[in-house]
């Protein structure tokens, strides 16, 4: 998810973590390659608020 997030414009992600492990594996998400196709399935599955709403802050 933290991928996809990425690749939308407009949109900030901050990932955070207390273990460094968790951080790498942050990291590794410039791996990852979503197309075209990937992107509308998760924007489908996931659909966009269609009003602000308040984010927990976990």
């Amino acid at each position: 998810m933290l991928a996809f997030v990425l690749h939308r414009d407009s949109v900030i992600a901050i990932p955070i973590s207390k273990k460094k492990e968790h951080v790498l594996e942050h990291a590794k998400v410039w791996d990852i390659t979503l197309n075209k196709e990937d992107m509308e399935i998760i924007n489908e599955e996931f659909p966009a608020p269609e009003r602000k709403i308040l984010l927990d802050n976990v």
